[in-house]
């Protein structure tokens, strides 16, 4: 994979844990690209959106540490000015895993890799491609 295939991307997730071992989480990802297609040079922006909801499985490894993993199903949704007005959406299987660390009883740091099905429509030809799009998260949780 070249290190221009690699872009930041912002979410936000919320969830509700059940007991130690199992939660579900609801999460919103999204990132915006922006490229010069092969078409006479013209920039195209293409905007890729995700909701997730997500059964969660955790296996505490000690008080403060644990690992989890993800299973659930996702919303993927693209938007492309190719051409004019390009929207495609695909619903697909979405799993993922992590580490999580408790640095108070309330506030935790994460660390996970997310899989989700995505679609796009290509700026040249206009054919629906579908792939898959992993996702490298880190961040703060915050327990009520």
């Amino acid at each position: 994979r070249r290190s221009s295939d690699l872009k930041p991307v912002y979410g936000v997730f919320g969830g509700y844990r059940y007991n130690k071992n199992l939660a579900v989480e609801m999460a919103y990802t999204g990132a915006s690209y922006i490229y010069t297609t092969p078409v006479a040079g013209v920039r195209t922006l293409s905007k890729q959106m995700v909701f997730a909801l997500t059964a969660v499985g955790t296996m505490p490894v000690s008080d403060a540490f644990s690992v989890f993993g993800k299973l659930g199903v996702a919303s993927a949704s693209s938007e492309t000015n190719a051409l004019g007005e390009q929207n495609t959406r695909r619903f697909a299987p979405t799993f993922g895993a992590g580490v999580e660390y408790k640095f108070t009883p309330n506030i935790s740091g994460r660390l996970s890799a997310d899989v989700y099905g995505v679609t796009a429509t290509l700026p040249t030809t206009l054919v629906k491609q579908n792939s898959n799009a992993t996702v490298v998260n880190a961040g703060v949780s915050y327990s009520f």
